[in-house]
């Protein structure tokens, strides 16, 4: 007689963890540096104010980026990023 062969449910996340090398913790702490620096202390020291609300924005879009990676959303995460930069900076 044949012993029955078990089969084990895959789920998603056996599947979601890609390597990334480090790649988005690195673009993650370049972004908040980038927002920070250019955008927030800048905004703050010459009482900018009208380049706060972007640079406000800037934040919430760099937090954004840290929820997505962490959740595992790796496109969420890029698009977050760039946004963030972009913001900032001016586009």
């Amino acid at each position: 007689m044949q012993e029955p062969v078990y089969q084990t449910l895959e789920t998603d996340s056996d599947h979601s963890d890609t390597a990334n090398y480090g790649y988005e913790l690195i673009a993650f702490v370049t972004t908040l540096l980038i927002v920070v620096f250019i955008g927030l202390l800048p905004a703050l020291a010459q009482a900018n104010l009208k380049q706060l609300p972007f640079c406000l924005v800037g934040m919430a879009f760099v937090f954004g980026a840290l929820l997505a990676y962490h959740h595992q959303h790796h496109a969420r995460f890029w698009v977050f990023t760039v946004a963030a930069v972009l913001i900032t900076t001016g586009f």
